[in-house]
């Protein structure tokens, strides 16, 4: 289970421990309620951002989060499978999504991974069998 995110004065009050009071990671985890971990990641983020203490006091606590907890950014570099062609074959005898996954793996090796593609494979079939059957009627 993922921990709560430390509040900006725990941030504050971390730094301070480590920078001023040179207490250990150990004693600053006790003090805080914070596993060490969470101590030495968030000590090392403003370390490692230029800060020493005292903080100056044009650092907000907007920006002293951003520097802890920075946005996270996601892209998808590999290719997306052909829907279609997947789709036309899926329904031959014979022809499984595990099938067609390893054709596409070995076309493109750091591509999407099997949970990935059932996944979207099986918004994207429910969507086509609708579409289908909407022509059908």
């Amino acid at each position: 289970m993922a921990q709560k995110r430390a509040e900006v004065r725990m941030i504050r009050e971390i730094f301070r421990f480590h920078s001023g009071c040179s207490y250990s990671d150990r004693r600053i985890s006790q003090v805080c309620g914070k596993s060490r971990p969470t101590v030495k990641a968030i000590y090392s983020a403003v370390k490692q951002a230029g800060y020493s203490w005292p903080l100056p006091d044009s650092l907000d606590n907007t920006d002293l989060e951003r520097i802890v907890y920075p946005k996270k950014t996601y892209s998808r570099e590999w290719p997306e499978p052909d829907w279609n062609y997947t789709w036309e074959q899926i329904q031959r005898k014979g022809v499984t999504l595990k099938l067609l996954w390893l054709r596409y793996k070995s076309e493109h090796p750091d591509g999407y991974q099997p949970s990935s593609i059932s996944k979207d494979a099986k918004n994207i079939y429910s969507m086509m069998a609708l579409k289908k059957r909407n022509n059908t009627l």
